[in-house]
């Protein structure tokens, strides 16, 4: 069996290069993007077991990236989990029904991270955990139509 495919999605080159280095650890093939316009040729040349983005990115921000990644049949129902700076986000991932196992805030964990990816392709995969609850469907939600895009944001502090 071969490695699970891990593409991971930020403009920050510190947070790409230590999630890259621990998903890589736990013996993950891992792809890497820093916007979603990236991400998109990425997972079309290499499709992915699961997405780690992030939402405010330059060019294509994360709300973006997924919705354009749920309009290619094969990509689909990729499970995505979502960083998010939360205090920003928290009130639209609760409104897209997205599950507190599909976002992490930062700063986060790389061992929490790593236990999300782990959860993700489990339910993937039919395994534990794969039954979405009432009402929604882990990883594939998506942005309104027509929300604006959030273009870039200030690097994180601490």
């Amino acid at each position: 069996m071969s490695a699970a495919r891990v593409l991971v999605v930020d403009d920050d080159p510190w947070i790409l290069r230590m999630v890259t280095a621990t998903l890589q650890k736990r013996s993950y093939v891992v792809d890497t993007a820093q916007d979603g316009q990236q991400a998109l040729q990425r997972a079309q040349a290499a499709p992915p077991d699961v997405v780690v983005t992030d939402i405010m990115m330059p060019v294509m921000d994360g709300w973006a990236f997924v919705q354009q990644l749920r309009t290619i049949p094969h990509l689909a129902h990729t499970p995505v989990i979502f960083l998010t700076a939360l205090g920003r986000d928290e009130g639209r991932l609760r409104q897209l029904g997205i599950r507190e196992e599909d976002h992490l805030s930062k700063p986060f964990r790389f061992d929490e991270l790593e236990k999300r990816v782990t959860a993700a392709l489990a339910r993937r995969a039919g395994g534990p955990g794969a039954m979405p609850t009432a009402g929604s469907q882990p990883g594939v939600a998506m942005p309104p139509q027509g929300s604006p895009p959030q273009q870039g944001y200030p690097p994180q502090q601490g």
